[in-house]
């Protein structure tokens, strides 16, 4: 491994796939020191970002199993497919110091949460409203069988 790169990534050891990607042919300039610092925690957590994709894979293929899932099973692929793209673009990011691929991931990540978003929030809503009906039934049984 070249001067270069060691001194490109701080005298960190490359991952094995590194020497596979472009990287530039002279000293990093201001922007791509910069891109490259403030990727570094998106490309940390690209190997969790990478996990919780693949576990939104599963629960789509489980979720498609039933009637009413089958409408709702593209929401997770999505998701799913989004933080994927966002790991590989941080990658992209570390290694090239290319700004678009910083902007990139953060797109990504950004629509990720997004959608969570507008997923969870009506889902919450749902289950306060049944736990109120629940709890209100619950309470009218005790009520009626106790006197």
């Amino acid at each position: 491994m070249g001067d270069e790169q060691r001194g490109r990534r701080g005298g960190s050891e490359l991952p094995p796939y590194a020497e596979e990607l472009p990287l530039a042919t002279s000293a990093p300039g201001p922007d791509e020191g910069l891109v490259v610092e403030l990727g570094r925690p998106l490309y940390e957590a690209r190997t969790w970002l990478r996990i919780v994709g693949v576990t939104l894979f599963v629960a789509a293929f489980f979720t498609a199993l039933t009637i009413i899932g089958v409408a709702v099973a593209w929401l997770p692929v999505w998701m799913g497919i989004l933080l994927w793209q966002a790991a590989s673009a941080a990658e992209d990011a570390q290694f090239t110091g290319s700004p678009g691929a910083l902007a990139e991931a953060q797109r990504k990540l950004k629509t990720y949460f997004i959608i969570q978003a507008v997923v969870m929030i009506p889902s919450m809503l749902v289950s306060i409203i049944l736990f109120v009906m629940g709890l209100m039934q619950g309470l009218q049984q005790q009520a009626a069988g106790g006197m």
